[in-house]
């Protein structure tokens, strides 16, 4: 004897058994990758200490490859420069300077833990003979993010003096002749 089976009662049961049977085991998360946030601030440090060996030799094209397209230099005496080639082409129409140099001094980088922001806090020192004979000194805080080919590039770069233009206190200001020294135009 063959029984019908009401299509009602089979989804039943198997809705019963399936409420009943434990729950699937979910895949334990994957660990993110450790970021070796030591080895980060070494090559964003290294960075600017090769940043102002551009900068003096007016290399607006290497100066400009430490910054993302879509980055803002925020310079002391000038509106913002919003894009590198901004920049770039900020640098390119200044005069050439025989006495320009330009020291940072990195002093700290802040990895984030997920690897792919920092930020980078130091000083710098600028000497200049054009318009006048100027010494600056300063701090900067630059913020990084890493690109995609894993290059870490400046986002946003602003800078504060140390004290008025001529009474800078960096040893080399401190160690000028006060004569040395103009405000700025």
């Amino acid at each position: 004897m063959m029984r019908n089976v009401n299509p009602t009662t089979t989804i039943a049961a198997v809705a019963i058994l399936a409420a009943c049977s434990p729950p699937p085991k979910a895949a334990a998360p994957s660990a993110a990758p450790v970021v070796d946030t030591a080895a980060v601030a070494a090559v964003i440090q290294g960075g600017e200490a090769r940043w102002g060996k551009e900068y003096e030799a007016r290399d607006a094209e290497a100066v400009g490859a430490h910054y993302a397209p879509d980055a803002v230099f925020m310079p002391l005496e000038a509106p913002p420069f919003r894009g590198r080639e901004a920049l770039i082409a900020a640098m390119k129409k200044a005069p050439v300077d025989k006495d320009y140099t330009m020291v940072f001094l990195p002093e700290s980088v802040d990895v984030a833990a997920s690897g792919d922001l920092a930020v980078s806090i130091g000083s710098f020192e600028q000497h200049r003979s054009l318009p006048v004979k100027v010494v600056k000194t300063g701090t900067y805080l630059a913020s990084y993010r890493k690109q995609s080919n894993g290059a870490w590039l400046v986002t946003a770069l602003c800078s504060t003096l140390d004290a008025p233009l001529g009474m800078g206190v960096s040893k080399m200001a401190a160690a000028a002749k006060p004569a040395d020294f103009q405000k700025s135009p």
